[in-house]
C-alpha cells in the first residue's frame, strides 16, 4: 500500500496501543474497581476517560497523516496532561476511600510512575527542540 508511510503507521500503532489500550483499560479499572462507588461515579472521571481516548483517537490519526509532527505530538502532549488530572483526582479520592493500605499505596504507586514516566517525553522534546542531542 504505497499511499501508507509504515513507519508512520507503526508509530500510530504503537502509541495507540499504549495509550488507546493499555492505559485507558487500566485507569479505567482503577476508577471503578478500587475507587468506592460514590467517587467513581463523579462526572470527573467519566470526562478525564472521555478526554484520553479522544486523545488517543485523534493522536492516532495525527500519526497516521504526519508522522512526529505538530498534531501528534500536540495530542500526545494533551494525554499526558489528562494523566495529570486523573492522577490529581484518583490520589484525592483514593486517600479518603476506605481501601486498605497496601491498595492505597500501590495505588498512588502506580500514579507516581504514571507521571514519573512522563518526564522522558519531556525530556526528549527539550533535547530535539534545543540541539542538544547527539544525532
Amino acid at each position: 500500500m504505497e499511499f501508507i508511510e509504515f513507519k508512520n503507521l507503526l508509530n500510530a500503532h504503537s502509541h495507540f496501543a499504549f495509550i488507546g489500550w493499555v492505559s485507558l483499560a487500566l485507569l479505567t479499572l482503577m476508577t471503578y474497581e478500587i475507587l468506592p462507588e460514590n467517587a467513581s461515579n463523579k462526572p470527573v472521571y467519566k470526562w478525564i476517560l472521555s478526554g484520553t481516548f479522544v486523545s488517543a483517537i485523534l493522536m492516532t490519526i495525527a500519526f497516521l497523516i504526519q508522522g512526529y509532527a505538530f498534531f501528534s505530538i500536540l495530542f500526545s502532549t494533551i494525554f499526558i496532561i489528562t494523566t495529570y488530572i486523573f492522577g490529581y483526582f484518583f490520589i484525592r479520592d483514593i486517600r479518603s476511600s476506605k481501601q486498605g493500605k497496601p491498595v492505597i499505596i500501590l495505588s498512588i504507586s502506580a500514579i507516581g510512575c504514571l507521571i514519573l514516566s512522563s518526564i522522558g517525553p519531556f525530556t526528549l522534546a527539550y533535547i530535539t527542540a534545543s540541539g542538544t542531542g547527539n544525532v
